[in-house]
């Protein structure tokens, strides 16, 4: 797995649209400068001023757009439809990232993906943004899985379904990462694969937290969501102990404390939550 530097994101950007050569990342001289792997939260998604999507979330777009701002991973929430596909999509329902694929009107129903067939949710939505070429349709875990292949960049399925598991193993062998704030998720995943497994927890308490991940084995570790724990004392306890430790979706203040105590990983959306001027508006 390829390491980047956070610090080196917002430079990414730039030379995204400039054409600029990066500088070459110097050696770490302390804590502040770790090394951290960085995946994008649901893609390099991407809104306008307005709050419009530009790139959408969970789409095929937004895994590309992420391999080339020089991402390591792109994180995906996986969900499945009434026939049993797995695709991509955070929510339960479709409301919130997709329009009427025959007007691009709003959707006036609730829309829920586990009570929807695949050929229903292709044939009758697309995916919202002021871009017309982004309106594309919900992609399958499969071919997110594929695409992230053939970028080169780490899958990370926030998922607890063991089937999506498996089919990771199958497309990825054993790189990718597993996301879940379920222990038995997380035990079913390292039966079929040792891939990295980030249990996804609140708990402040390290020394129950020590059992549940060696209940998990192998290369694993935590995924925090609440800055509040991520104290260096907290880090150092998981770090010393051979475990990773990974910072889920914190404010860009948040995540900056958080690599100076240590962690491994940053999962974030930070820069694309924005207003993201390296998209025209047309296409």
């Amino acid at each position: 797995m390829n390491v980047m530097f956070r610090t080196l994101l917002p430079l990414l950007v730039v030379a995204a649209c400039t054409g600029e050569k990066l500088p070459e990342p110097s050696e770490p001289s302390g804590p502040s400068e770790k090394p951290v792997c960085v995946f994008a939260d649901k893609g390099a998604w991407s809104v306008d001023a307005l709050g419009m999507f530009k790139v959408p979330e969970n789409s095929l777009g937004g895994i590309l757009r992420a391999a080339q701002l020089g991402y390591d991973g792109v994180e995906c929430d996986v969900r499945c439809t009434s026939d049993g596909v797995m695709v991509l999509n955070h929510d339960e329902t479709i409301n919130r990232t997709m329009r009427n694929a025959s007007d691009y009107s709003s959707l006036n129903e609730d829309v829920y993906i586990s009570q929807t067939s695949l050929d229903d949710l292709r044939n009758n939505y697309v995916f919202a943004s002021v871009i017309p070429s982004y309106r594309t349709k919900i992609p399958t875990l499969e071919e997110y899985l594929y695409e992230c292949k053939r970028l080169n960049v780490v899958p990370m399925l926030h998922s607890d379904i063991k089937a999506s598991y498996a089919m990771a193993k199958q497309i990825m062998g054993d790189d990718w990462v597993c996301l879940s704030d379920d222990l038995e998720s997380c035990k079913s995943a390292r039966e079929v694969s040792d891939c990295l497994i980030l249990y996804s927890t609140v708990d402040e308490n390290t020394d129950e937290l020590f059992g549940k991940l060696e209940e998990i084995g192998g290369a694993c570790g935590v995924s925090l969501t609440e800055p509040g724990i991520c104290t260096p004392e907290y880090v150092s306890a998981l770090t010393s102990a051979g475990y990773l430790v990974q910072v889920s979706s914190f404010s860009e203040a948040d995540e900056g404390d958080a690599i100076k105590k240590g962690v491994s990983y940053i999962k974030t959306d930070n820069i694309y939550s924005q207003n993201d001027e390296t998209l025209s508006g047309s296409g």
